[in-house]
């Protein structure tokens, strides 16, 4: 009887074993491949000054390498498609478990005002599939799931779907479509995070009224909005909202409103706040919308030039930054850098 039980406990510690190391295996082959945060955590401690999130409207307008190029401080750019904004807490978490001296942090407030809320399921986990603290993992997952289930999202609600990407097969709603959708280029695995794809494509559009009214934000909006920031005033770094230009279709005011009543409350909230849609920044920032988009709310490589060009010099007013260029372990740095220049090259030679 005894040799049994010992016969029968190995085997299922055997199975067992076998069943976790597969599972393992298959969630790392299953999840949602995300270069950024991969190149991300190749960065030596201490070499990265900031961080840059939010949806696409951060990694389509800020240019790390430039910033590099031109002032010599590092902001590595750690946007995801549509970005929830209500597990920003989560992401600021993990990207502080790899790099523990950053100065500076910015958030993009754009998919606060987001419409679409149907297709969620690929970008939740677009932005937490990576994630290496798992505890975090689990809770910015539960967050976005409460969050979209509170504002009645149609999306699959079975978190072990999500804490498990091998099981995403099953319970993947859209499954096929959703990971066509989403998978990057391989160009967004370089440039510290910015993405070069339609970089030479132009939209030509006409440049929207300026709205200075506010608009008021949904409760569920309201509630994610002030957790950030109560989150945010916990934190060492200094923090900036930003909201970087966007033309809505049929002059949409009421996502302008949003977005203003947004970054009101950010600012009443001691932060610095930006937002590129309103004077005198909108003036500084110069875009022209007939050549610096591929789409209403995407600035196209001339247009992230612009946008960069003038957040680092509000940046080098804010933030006491070392320069980095030409030093030591920063040598991938100058390697982005000379690439997004010969993409640049290229560009202009069509």
């Amino acid at each position: 009887m005894k040799k049994s039980i010992k016969i029968v406990s190995v085997l299922v510690v055997i199975v067992v074993a076998f069943s976790v190391l597969g599972l393992t295996y298959l969630n790392k082959v299953f999840a949602v491949d995300n270069p950024r945060w991969t190149k991300f955590y190749e960065e030596e401690e201490g070499i990265v000054d900031g961080i840059y999130l939010g949806s696409s409207a951060a990694y389509d307008f800020w240019m790390p390498t430039r910033a590099y190029e031109k002032e010599g401080f590092c902001i590595y750019n750690l946007g995801t498609t549509v970005q929830p904004l209500c597990i920003e807490k989560y992401l600021i978490e993990e990207a502080l478990s790899h790099q523990t001296n950053l100065k500076v942090i910015i958030i993009e407030l754009r998919n606060l005002v987001r419409i679409e809320k149907d297709d969620m399921e690929g970008y939740i986990r677009l932005a937490t599939d990576n994630m290496t603290l798992k505890t975090k993992r689990i809770e910015a997952i539960d967050t976005a799931l409460a969050y979209y289930k509170n504002v009645g999202a149609d999306i699959n609600y079975n978190k072990w779907g999500y804490y498990y990407p091998a099981l995403r097969a099953v319970h993947f709603k859209n499954y096929n479509i959703t990971l066509k959708d989403l998978m990057l280029d391989p160009g967004t695995a370089v440039f510290k995070g910015y993405n070069k794809n339609k970089g030479d494509g132009v939209t030509e559009l006409d440049s929207p009224e300026i709205y200075e009214g506010t608009e008021p934000l949904s409760k569920e909006q309201e509630a994610m909005l002030l957790d950030l920031l109560e989150y945010c005033k916990g934190l060492d770094q200094k923090v900036i909202f930003v909201s970087a230009p966007f033309n809505p279709v049929n002059m949409q005011r009421d996502k302008l409103g949003e977005m203003n009543a947004a970054c009101r409350m950010c600012e009443e909230s001691g932060f610095t706040t930006l937002n590129f849609n309103l004077e005198p920044l909108r003036s500084r920032l110069n875009m022209n919308w007939k050549t610096d988009y591929y789409d209403r709310g995407h600035a196209n490589i001339y247009g992230a030039q612009k946008y960069t060009d003038c957040l680092i010099e509000i940046l080098s007013e804010e933030v006491e930054f070392s320069d980095h260029r030409n030093k030591p372990g920063y040598e991938s740095w100058d390697v982005e850098a000379d690439r997004l220049n010969q993409f640049l090259k290229d560009i202009e030679k069509k």
